[in-house]
């Protein structure tokens, strides 16, 4: 039994080259498309569509900051 792998891909920061490589039946590609993407490669769509139900498009709804800097937020928050 093989093992199945997960890959997410931040689209939004990473463009791959070879999707090729991951069209195995024990590998799941989720790709996540930032708040303000349009467009993705043809070679990209063409190569998750190829993997049908294995692979995924993920479109982020809006944007949000997961996390602060603890100085910036020690600045707005701090009662002087």
């Amino acid at each position: 039994m093989m093992r199945t792998n997960y890959v997410l891909i931040d689209y939004e920061n990473v463009q791959p080259v070879e999707l090729s490589l991951l069209d195995h039946e024990n590998f799941y590609v989720r790709l996540f498309l930032g708040f303000n993407q349009s467009k993705i490669f043809f070679e990209t769509a063409a190569a998750l569509q190829k993997m049908g139900t294995r692979a995924e498009y993920i479109k982020i709804s809006r944007k949000k900051r997961l996390w602060r800097s603890s100085k910036n937020y020690k600045d707005k928050n701090s009662s002087s």
